[in-house]
């Protein structure tokens, strides 16, 4: 069952992210993130999603494409609209599905 939580940058193990290909910032100050949250199956983390102050998406995230994770992410986190739209089609639907 996929899980979704919330951290801070001191509560981060970067080691949760090495799947993602040089993906991952870990200083969040310098990225403008003030948000992480991660998404968990099991013991195994297969997504991201960070948001800025602005509450838009600085980066999305899954280590499994057409699972889910990144709407689930996007469901919990609230967070529907990017930093920026590298991937216009996602956006839209989650917008459409989410947006106010």
């Amino acid at each position: 069952m996929l899980e979704i939580y919330e951290y801070d940058q001191t509560e981060i193990d970067e080691s949760w992210f090495n799947w993602s290909g040089g993906l991952w910032w870990s200083d969040f100050e310098e990225a403008g993130i003030e948000k992480c949250f991660v998404a968990f199956l099991g013991d195994e983390v297969v997504g991201f999603q960070t948001v800025n102050a602005s509450y838009d998406c600085v980066a999305i995230e899954a280590k499994y494409q057409g699972q889910g994770i990144g709407r689930a992410l996007v469901q919990e986190s609230g967070c529907y609209r990017p930093d920026r739209n590298e991937c216009p089609e996602f956006w839209a639907k989650m917008t459409e599905e989410f947006g106010n």
